[in-house]
Parts: C-alpha cells; structure tokens; sequence
C-alpha cells in the first residue's frame, strides 16, 4: 500500500492536529445513469462514505466523542505515497471538506474503523 497520512486539523482545538498512519482506507463514488436511455450517465454521482482504519491511540475518545455529538470537521486530509512498477514515487492527495464520523468501531484487535460523510472531495496528484 505505501503510506497513508490522515490528518484533521484543529483536532481538539486550534493549532492542534491529529495525524494517523492508516493501516488502510477505502471510499468510492457510484454513477446513477444507465445506458438504457441512451446516453450513458445521468451526471448524478453518489459519493460513498470514507472509511479509515487506524491503531486506536489517546485521540480515540475524542473521535467517538465527535462521532456521538455529529461534529462536523471542516477538512480532512489525506496523503498517500507509493512506488509504482517503474519504482518511481507518486503521491496522491485527497481533501474531504465538511465531513462528520458517521461510524467509529473497535475491538479487542486495538484497530478502529472510522466512517466519514463528506460535502465535497478533491484529488491531486504529483
């Protein structure tokens, strides 16, 4: 997988971000159009919920707590670095601005799994 940052900025209070290493992420966005009214997509995408999974830490209350109250974070960023089939590194980087955890799950495993609804998304790439 390479590495993957989160980071939410203002995490706790200005000036004071969260910064994780995921252990992996997953999200999507879904067309709703058809080929059976002949012209393909409908323009309409459904983005899909944001999903991290992390090693919970001292910030894990704090996650729950936000996701209980439905706090909404203003920008969630995400970067991630690999090396391709030619060993060159490429880094993408994904921003997820007005979001809210909608789901935090966690066991005996001391991972949690985190769900994060969002208004807008964009992804650069270098």
């Amino acid at each position: 997988m390479g590495s993957a940052v989160l980071e939410i900025r203002d995490f706790i209070g200005k000036g004071v971000s969260l910064k994780a290493n995921l252990i992996s992420y997953s999200f999507g966005q879904k067309e709703g159009g058809s080929f059976g009214y002949g012209s393909g997509g409908s323009g309409k995408v459904n983005s899909q919920d944001f999903w991290v999974s992390r090693k919970a830490d001292k910030h894990s209350t704090k996650l729950l707590q936000m996701c209980a109250e439905g706090k909404q974070i203003a920008k969630i960023k995400l970067v991630h670095t690999h090396k391709n089939e030619e060993n060159i590194t490429e880094k993408y980087t994904y921003i997820f601005e007005d979001a809210v955890i909608m789901s935090m799950q966690t066991g005996a495993s001391n991972v949690e799994d985190l769900s994060f609804n969002y208004l807008t998304s964009s992804v650069a790439y270098e």
